[in-house]
């Protein structure tokens, strides 16, 4: 089957997208959203290989699909562009079935759509959940049996599930352990029934295609995180990473031995691929992170594991590598993913390795512009690091330098950001490890985190008090609030604050010292168990605090905004039930008009044009309403709504609907003025 007959058959999905955006209506004056300029990078979490056939310079290659936290992408290996296949979903793992290429399986989680498994029977023109019997939660893996395509595994959280209509409904599976996370899969192609599962608590093994586990006797604490078999016509060799290390058996997981030490440098083995060719011995590839070197690395082995050679490629310190890959239908063509540098491919089995594959768009969670040089953009990824731009976004530049795996042993995920309104070279992040801050654009990040905030917890909300730059907020997962005033060190500041986590916080910036914040306790799941605390309010710089909540009862705030002309006047974004608005600074709130969706993201109010504000919403798009809230009119042109799922929406303070759009699989969108819209 080539490429283009499969995507006949699959409802043509890689041109969706784009025919989509042409036909949804424009907003007042015309206005197109651009989501063609990055920044490109899509945090790859696995691979997948179709039957559709690429062409390539050594011989066909397989097309590829990618689980991308952006969703689930569609290509070539560079030869041809990425396209998005819409899913939203945080794709972990993708596969298809072997006879009926249209159908695709994704594994993940998506809080948008309260599930961790989407499938699709058109290549990824739509998808749909599965019926019943699949628990929501975050599943690493999914599978399909090549011997029995109806049959389909996940694994990840809660153990393995099966399905065995194509998805559909799906049944929990016997043997393991309560509690049990499974973060790899792997099926025997000639024997059917042969399964092999990888978990936090060892290597377990099925005969009857998954409905049975038994835990395997792997030696040390068990610990897998990755299994992959090698099968000749007259033996299969089991290969697993168990602690940090290569393993093998040679009789089906009932005894195992270390794979040899020659060559390989001594670091931590996260990942085992095999090439699938019949080879024997086997020719295995390991993904390990070089303790010496200070970086991942991918380890060749053509002698069944007996000796190793590194083979590549060369990443920068910050930079990690999550996922490597054997082209079956060229197995001397490899594939490594990774945070910044996207897909990276050799052809001669790691000898060489070039970039393939840029043009793909992660989830970027928050974008701020600088008000001092609007010119000068911010956008932060959840786990690949920080982005700028100096020209508006056409063009973008990473700046992880002080925040990667390299300097801290682990991802930084960055929650919040917010830019000094002086200094457009004055930059600040919030992550899972505190804040970080940048005197020089970003070039450089060093921790700002001393006093109260000294065991870095979650930062989900930064601001900046506008009036005086050096003092900023941070709003933490179980931590309440925190304030700086020197940008660095932190005393608590939630004496009257009810809720043990903040969405966000807003300064008015004619009023010093006024500050709100939105709380809630829970977390979003899966399940969902937020319970919403509404809105409080400081009026001495956050030392003390006073609900401000009348008319938001219960309701989960996840944005606010102050209007910059008008201290009194507060709009509050919910999740499930649109804007709200307060014209008494937050003393009490009422419903403004419908019509700007439910889960409204982000909100942004001009500072020079009286009444006109936007909000940038997961379900809907974006709205812009010129009478302060009373009606709104949809800015979507250009955008693939719902896909788009809006993160974060921030604007050129000189330049009224300028915008600047953080979206789940777009990058940054940006809506130009280019003509007079009022």
């Amino acid at each position: 089957m080539n490429l283009s007959t499969m995507f006949g058959r699959a409802g043509r999905a890689l041109a969706a997208a784009a025919t989509l955006a042409a036909t949804l209506p424009a907003g007042a004056g015309g206005e197109v959203w651009d989501h063609d300029n990055g920044p490109f990078f899509g945090s790859m979490q696995g691979l997948a290989f179709g039957p559709a056939i690429c062409p390539g310079a050594g011989g066909p290659t397989s097309l590829l699909l990618a689980a991308v936290d952006s969703g689930v992408w569609a290509g070539c290996g560079g030869k041809l562009p990425w396209r998005s296949l819409g899913a939203v979903i945080w794709a972990a793992s993708v596969a298809t079935d072997p006879v009926h290429p249209a159908r695709l399986y994704v594994a993940g989680n998506s809080l948008a759509r309260g599930t961790g498994f989407l499938r699709s029977s058109d290549g990824g023109n739509s998808w749909q959940l599965p019926e019943a019997g699949l628990p929501f939660a975050y599943y690493n893996v999914v599978k399909v049996d090549p011997a029995r395509p109806s049959s389909v595994l996940v694994g990840g959280v809660g153990g393995v599930f099966r399905s065995a209509d194509r998805g559909a409904t799906w049944a929990p599976t016997d043997g393991l352990p309560a509690g049990e996370y499974i973060a790899s899969l792997a099926l025997h192609g000639a024997r059917p029934g042969l399964a092999f599962a990888a978990g936090s608590a060892g290597v377990y093994r099925s005969l009857d295609s998954g409905r049975h586990w038994a835990r395997l006797d792997v030696p040390g604490s068990g610990y897998s995180s990755s299994v992959a078999l090698h099968a000749t016509r007259h033996a299969t060799t089991v290969f697993a990473t168990i602690d940090g290390a290569v393993w093998l058996s040679s009789d089906r997981g009932a005894s195992w031995s270390p794979a040899g030490s020659f060559g390989l440098p001594a670091g931590w083995a996260d990942q085992v691929a095999v090439d699938p060719s019949a080879h024997s011995p086997a020719i295995v590839y390991a993904r390990l992170f070089d303790f010496a070197a200070g970086r991942w690395t991918v380890q060749r082995s053509a002698d069944g594991g007996g000796t190793w050679q590194a083979v590549g490629p060369t990443l920068a310190d910050n930079q990690w590598m999550k996922f490597i890959a054997v082209d079956p239908r060229q197995p001397s063509r490899l594939y490594a993913t990774t945070a910044l540098s996207g897909l990276l491919a050799s052809d001669d089995s790691g000898q060489t390795w070039q970039v393939s594959g840029r043009r793909m768009s992660g989830v970027v969670a928050r974008v701020a512009v600088a008000p001092s040089a609007p010119s000068v953009v911010y956008a932060a990824s959840y786990n690949s690091g920080p982005f700028r731009s100096r020209d508006g976004g056409r063009s973008w530049t990473p700046i992880n330098r002080g925040l990667g795996f390299s300097d801290w042993g682990y991802e930084v995920e960055l929650q919040s950001l917010a830019v000094d309104p002086r200094d457009a070279a004055t930059v600040y992040v919030g992550s899972c490890c505190g804040v970080f801050g940048s005197n020089d654009g970003g070039e450089t990040w060093t921790p700002r985190n001393d006093g109260h905030l000294d065991w870095r917890p979650t930062v989900q909300a930064l601001a900046v008090d506008p009036n005086a730059p050096a003092t900023l907020y941070a709003g933490t997962l179980w931590g309440t609030v925190f304030k700086t005033t020197d940008a660095r060190t932190w005393v608590w500041s939630g004496n009257g604050l009810v809720g043990s986590h903040v969405y966000a916080i807003a300064v008015d910036p004619q009023h010093p010292g006024t500050v709100y914040a939105s709380l809630y306790d829970g977390f979003e799941g899966p399940p969902d168990t937020r319970v919403g605390h509404g809105v409080f309010k400081s009026t001495d710089g956050g030392a003390n605090w006073l609900p401000a909540s009348q008319g938001l009862g219960n309701l989960l705030v996840r944005t606010l905004a102050v209007d910059p002309l008008d201290g009194t006047t507060v709009y509050a974004g919910t999740h499930g039930a649109g804007v709200f608005k307060s014209v008494d600074g937050g003393a009490s709130w009422v419903a403004a008009g419908a019509g700007a969706g439910s889960v409204v993201a982000a909100l942004a109010i001009e500072p020079n044009v009286p009444g006109t504000l936007y909000a940038a919403t997961y379900d809907a798009g974006v709205f812009r309403s010129t009478d302060a809230g009373r009606s709104w009119t949809a800015l979507n042109r250009g955008l693939d709504v719902p896909t788009t799922s809006a993160q974060s929406l921030s604007l050129d303070p000189t330049r009224p609907g300028h915008l600047f759009l953080a979206t789940f699989m777009d990058g940054v969108a940006v809506l130009r003025p280019h003509a007079p819209w009022r």
